[in-house]
């Protein structure tokens, strides 16, 4: 019998496993909310997968506004940051997805890289702590507040 190779995955390296699990079971749980009839609950979990992302393009648009020394160049952030931010956060958040797995992967493949190399370990090691805190927290609670809405009889099943 041969397993999947997303379950070789999770069994072999708990750092790339558990996090590739955390990001992919977030998205399904917001489809399984979605195709059951809820898809205020639905789309509101999928879209806290972007809330790392999210607050991470409003700190640098927030200090390129304070470090700019123009008027005209403020009113150029203030006009062209919520123009780009559909377009920045989606592709912000699947590269930092793509970069903490790659990071992990590599310190698997390769078990002599050090979290210091080139600075990229340590990101991933931050990118993935705030993944933890800003969208599995919120998940957590969004999917335990569902269930007592729904009842929890109808939870379980």
């Amino acid at each position: 019998m041969q397993l999947p190779v997303f379950i070789l995955i999770l069994a072999i390296c708990p750092d790339l496993g558990l996090f590739l699990f955390d990001v992919v079971s977030d998205i399904l749980n917001g489809v399984n909310f979605i195709k059951e009839g809820n898809p205020i609950w639905g789309w509101g979990v999928i879209s806290v997968t972007f809330l790392p992302m999210t607050v991470l393009y409003a700190v640098f648009a927030i200090s390129f506004l304070l470090e700019s020394s123009s008027w005209w160049q403020k009113l150029l952030i203030l006009l062209l940051a919520p123009i780009l931010a559909p377009i920045a956060i989606p592709i912000m958040t699947a590269a930092y997805i793509v970069h903490v797995a790659y990071v992990f992967a590599r310190k698997f493949v390769q078990p002599g890289y050090t979290p210091d190399d080139d600075n990229n370990g340590q990101m991933a090691g931050q990118l993935k702590l705030v993944e933890g805190v800003l969208e599995a927290n919120f998940q957590a609670v969004l999917g335990l507040f569902t269930c007592l809405v729904q009842s929890l009889e109808n939870c379980f099943q």
